[in-house]
């Protein structure tokens, strides 16, 4: 099963004690306990507090010591790994994975659950859409093991009533994941598109289990209108996204997975305030991982693994290896006589990369050509292409793919 975790990757956090700095001298409780008051517009009274109790001059005498001592470093990511070891979540930051439904969000939540409390984390999940059994039954078919509900390390929280029991619910957590931002908002009476109610909501939820030390991350959907496509970004105001301090990921279904069958989907950066992720991504897109979801007896493996990386033929012109993939697979169910106008339309893609994808494939052998109605070119798929042909050296020899940036 996949969520081993490489030794060493989670500090150990005394998270109570940062919880308690946290609230000195702010009372960050009773800021919580106005901020969720439902009012009609929450823009205007967050806090109660006297000014002189939550604004402050920042004291960077400890900082400059720190830094001068070469003790002060920028926060790594620490939690959710790659296979080859690389950590894509930051202590301490809160983070949005944001995907259309089935794209396998709660899934990749779930391996990161995994992973810190194999650790030996602590881990909150408040479920605002699902209920204990499923999460149970999920638990178990990722790897892990039912009586990690009952150790106190696991607290599955169904969001019901009053939020004010929030702060001590997450003292203490490695990580909290909240499922999902859109429910979270509406059950405490909050609208994400607006604003000012967004930003009421992040500081009630979000900051609260941040000031307990915990790594945050926001599950999010992406607009009804956009499923099918790339996700860009999730429903409502972009304060969403400028609230993120960590990093905003988008998940893109490229294979369906279910029950028996397996899946793939592709995790890409939308946004990293910490910098560290930019550097082990692949293409114009960013790729961070492909993930594929392996279903079998023993429940569903789930792995993130590294991008193919950016391949070039023999001229030095970069392989539109992404598309040519999705090219294939798309041709592969017995079509045959389509053009390339068929192709674009089929794969979602613009005649500036699946040209060329076409192209590359025609020449390499995995489609074939003829003569068309009116004299056109039409395609039919010859045997199958995959991006792991071009790192085992099993695609066809190198030839020019147009030269575009490709999606990968």
């Amino acid at each position: 099963m996949s969520g081993t975790t490489p030794a060493g990757s989670l500090d150990a956090l005394d998270a109570s004690d940062a919880y308690r700095r946290a609230n000195e001298p702010a009372e960050l409780v009773a800021m919580i306990g106005t901020s969720l008051t439902p009012e009609a517009d929450r823009g205007a009274e967050l806090v109660t507090a006297e000014p002189h109790e939550c604004w402050h001059r920042g004291d960077f005498t400890e900082l400059v010591r720190q830094i001068k001592a070469g003790e002060l470093k920028a926060i790594e990511p620490t939690m959710l790994h790659r296979t080859d070891g690389l950590a894509i979540l930051y202590p301490g930051k809160d983070h949005a994975l944001i995907g259309a439904s089935e794209a396998g969000k709660s899934w990749v939540a779930l391996l990161a659950a995994l992973e810190v409390y194999r650790a030996g984390g602590v881990v909150v999940w408040a479920d605002w859409e699902d209920d204990e059994t499923t999460f149970l039954l999920r638990w178990v078919a990722i790897g892990g093991d039912p009586d990690d509900l009952l150790t106190g390390r696991l607290v599955y929280i169904v969001p019901e009533g009053d939020p004010s029991p929030w702060p001590e619910l997450v003292a203490g957590a490695s990580l909290v994941v909240i499922d999902t931002v859109e429910e979270s908002a509406a059950t405490m009476g909050y609208e994400t598109d607006k604003r000012h109610q967004y930003s009421a909501w992040n500081r009630a939820v979000v900051r609260c289990a941040i000031a307990a030390g915990a790594a945050v991350l926001i599950l999010d959907h992406v607009p009804k209108s956009r499923e099918g496509g790339p996700p860009r970004e999730g429903i409502g105001t972009v304060t969403k996204l400028n609230k993120i301090r960590g990093a905003v990921f988008m998940l893109e279904t490229v294979t369906p997975f279910g029950e028996g069958k397996d899946g793939r989907s592709r995790l890409t950066i939308s946004k990293d305030r910490g910098g560290k992720l930019g550097r082990h991504s692949e293409g114009k897109r960013r790729v961070l991982a492909e993930v594929t979801f392996t279903s079998d007896d023993d429940g569903l493996t789930v792995a993130l693994d590294p991008p193919p990386p950016t391949t070039t033929d023999s001229t030095g012109s970069k392989r539109l290896t992404g598309y040519m993939e999705r090219i294939s697979r798309w041709a592969e169910p017995e079509r045959s006589h389509w053009s390339k106008a068929a192709a674009e339309r089929g794969v979602g893609g613009t005649p500036r990369y699946v040209g060329p994808a076409v192209n590359t494939l025609c020449e390499e052998g995995y489609l074939t050509t003829e003569t068309g109605p009116g004299g056109h070119t039409v395609y039919a798929s010859a045997k199958p292409y995959r991006e792991a042909d071009d790192l085992t050296g099993t695609a066809g020899a190198p030839t020019a793919g147009g030269g575009q940036d490709p999606i990968i």
